[in-house]
């Protein structure tokens, strides 16, 4: 749905007169003119061009591409573009309506194809964006279209009945006579007599030649079935008599499971003939457990499925002679069992040390357990907190050791020049005085008339702050030793869309101009509030990539980024071409305790936002415009900043029995895409 659309169509539109695809090759897109320099729609000079390259990025009928930066299509570098077509347009805003035109130009004769316009709201981003589409559809891409149908579709699907009427209902007969009444019968019978229409059989065929016999079963045609189906040997239907294997209507002779008439071959249990003349046991089939077809089988001890457990030696081999020791080895050596240590671990390592201990192993005793530091058993020297058996332990000044004459402390560093411990003092001169303290470094006169330079330290007044140079007009220093990859420039350039764009202005509600009316049993409030651009915070971002910077009038400022610092793609361009990244300022009115009473939404647009809460109020103004904007070009990002002040104010009006909600008031920023979705989870948050 295009919301408050209306678009009017200017002469010259060739819908119907272009039957035949043209030779066009290519679509060229220049920049859109703001004719009217108003900066709430200065992002479509850029955004109305994307929006057909995005859309018709795929559509392989046409290469689309960006004919050559200029003013104007008379530039000598327009005249040179071939094969195709241009489209070249501008916009002018009158109060709080925007007017889009463009027109179409053949490149090779420069006759103007088509003109379009259309009007929409300023703030309509829909209608803008809808509106254009079909402009676009119907008077640029229709100059790439093979075929129209006869409802002037580019490549449409409406067709012609048989009286020549589009979409008409007329239809040829079976016949080929257009509203004739031939009609094809089931059996591909073509006249307009219903009584000679071919019938179904029983069996379900059209025309077929199958029917019902004395049995009431439907034979012969396509059935599969004889004329005689159900009837028995004696000729009743569905009787029970039948020809045995002698031939005898009724008799009794049967053929056994292998066909002999009464043979004594028979079907067991495993459903294999046996007996008779078969030469199989009754039990053909079944395994040692009596399974049929089961794959249990007596093993070499005599054991149904033991598989060879009952009788095999530790190796697994039946009636073998090996063994397992207690440490689980098998052999059948019984003179290399294991035996047990002294800590009664069967094959263990530990073992009785000098001291008579049972050490290692698993004993968890060192193998030195029951010796003191001087190797005697069950002695009583020990090693002291220095490291020394039956030393003195920590008695110098550094603990374990004294000072020597050089150290100036316990960590081992000596005095500097300078006369600190540990210090990095220096003396360039070597003349003995401490660089810090010497007036003059060098020897002032020497001999045979030759001098030293004297560095006066007294005289240098201080170091030079490059950033305090920096101007609005600055140029970046460090241009082409930017070392980011795409990757990472993407990764900042959404963390700045996904976050810091939340912190995009500066808010300041002017306390010393706040007044306040009475009248009757009412409150009237003026609240001003100063909104500026956070410069800074995108100055911080700019800094990571080489950019230029242009300074306009009225405190403007544009600066441009190459697009190929980064990997974009169509969608997002298509969002900052519409300028769904926009911040809303929205005011909150509560009690003395925070609870929210009254909410105000400030914005360009208009808002419909459904119920936040039955205790919370909602009013809207629409003052604020946006100080900055983001907009892809054809090779350039581009930032648009308003670095001026604007001042908005927001008049109230309370009941004097209500004040007290609507104590203190505060403001926070929105993403206007989003705004309704982000203050109910803030609501409910607070």
């Amino acid at each position: 749905m295009i919301k408050r659309f209306s678009y009017t169509c200017i002469s010259y539109i060739f819908l119907i007169s272009l039957l035949f695809s043209s030779e066009y090759k290519s679509l060229y897109l220049m920049e859109f003119e703001n004719s009217s320099n108003d900066p709430r729609t200065d992002y479509l000079r850029y955004g109305l061009p994307e929006i057909v390259r995005i859309k018709y990025s795929d559509y392989d009928k046409v290469n689309i591409e960006y004919a050559p930066k200029s003013s104007s299509i008379y530039d000598d570098k327009i005249s040179k573009l071939k094969d195709g077509i241009l489209l070249y347009g501008n916009f002018n805003t009158i109060k709080n309506n925007i007017v889009i035109s463009f027109n179409v130009y053949d490149v090779n004769t420069w006759e103007e194809k088509s003109n379009r316009s259309f009007k929409c709201d300023v703030d309509d981003i829909e209608c803008i964006e809808n509106a254009f589409y079909i402009c676009v559809e119907e008077n640029v891409m229709s100059n790439f279209c093979d075929y129209f149908d006869c409802m002037g579709v580019c490549e449409g699907a409406a067709v012609k009945d048989c009286l020549g009427k589009c979409e008409g209902s007329a239809k040829l007969d079976c016949d080929n006579l257009c509203e004739g009444l031939n009609v094809l019968d089931e059996c591909g019978v073509c006249d307009s007599d219903s009584n000679n229409d071919c019938v179904q059989d029983c069996n379900g065929d059209w025309g077929g030649q199958a029917y019902l016999n004395e049995c009431d079963v439907c034979v012969s045609g396509n059935t599969g079935k004889g004329y005689d189906y159900g009837l028995d040997c004696k000729g009743e239907c569905w009787g029970s008599k039948a020809f045995d294997c002698k031939g005898v209507c009724g008799g009794k002779a049967a053929a056994d499971c292998q066909g002999i008439c009464n043979g004594t071959a028979k079907i067991n249990e495993c459903d294999v003939c046996v007996l008779g003349d078969t030469g199989n046991p009754e039990d053909k089939g079944k395994d040692c457990e009596g399974v049929c077809f089961g794959d249990a089988v007596v093993d070499e001890c005599g054991v149904c499925n033991g598989f060879n457990k009952s009788c095999s030696d530790c190796f697994g081999v039946p009636y073998g002679k090996a063994r397992l020791d207690n440490c689980a080895n098998c052999d059948a050596n019984p003179l290399n069992d294991c035996i047990q240590d002294c800590n009664e671990q069967w094959g263990g390592s530990a073992y009785i040390n000098e001291c008579l201990v049972c050490v290692g192993g698993s004993t968890g005793n060192d193998f030195l357990m029951g010796l003191d530091c001087n190797n005697e058993c069950w002695g009583d020297a020990q090693v002291d907190e220095c490291g020394i058996c039956n030393g003195d332990g920590a008695v110098y000044d550094c603990g374990c050791h004294d000072l020597t004459e050089k150290q100036c402390d316990c960590d081992g560093n000596t005095l500097d020049i300078c006369g600190v411990c540990g210090g990095d003092g220096v003396d360039l001169d070597n003349d003995g005085i401490c660089d810090e303290n010497d007036t003059f470094i060098g020897v002032e006169e020497k001999e045979d008339n030759v001098s030293s330079t004297k560095i006066n330290l007294d005289g240098i007044v201080g170091e030079i702050d490059l950033e305090s140079t920096i101007s609005n007009s600055s140029v970046d220093l460090f241009i082409g030793s930017k070392s980011n990859s795409n990757i990472d420039n993407t990764k900042l350039l959404y963390e700045l869309f996904d976050i810091k764009l939340d912190d995009a202005y500066d808010v300041i509600i002017d306390k010393a101009n706040i007044n306040s009316y009475e009248r009757d049993n009412m409150v009237d409030i003026s609240v001003p509030v100063k909104y500026s651009v956070n410069y800074d915070m995108f100055l911080d971002f700019f800094e990571s990539f080489s950019y230029s910077m242009n300074d306009k009038a009225n405190e403007n400022v544009s600066i441009e980024i190459k697009k190929s610092n980064f990997n974009l793609s169509d969608s997002f361009e298509e969002y900052c071409s519409l300028m769904k990244y926009q911040i809303v300022p929205v005011l909150f009115f509560t009690d003395a305790i925070g609870n929210i009473k009254h909410i105000h939404v400030d914005s360009w647009s208009n808002y419909g936002l459904n119920n936040i809460s039955d205790e919370i109020k909602i009013s809207y103004s629409y003052n604020f415009m946006p100080l900055f904007s983001i907009t892809p070009g054809s090779e350039y990002l581009y930032f648009n900043f308003d670095l001026n002040i604007i001042s908005n104010t927001y008049d109230f009006t309370f009941s004097k029995n209500n004040i007290s909600d609507y104590s203190k008031l505060y403001v926070k920023l929105f993403r206007a895409e989003d705004l309704e979705t982000s203050l109910i989870s803030y609501t409910i948050g607070k």
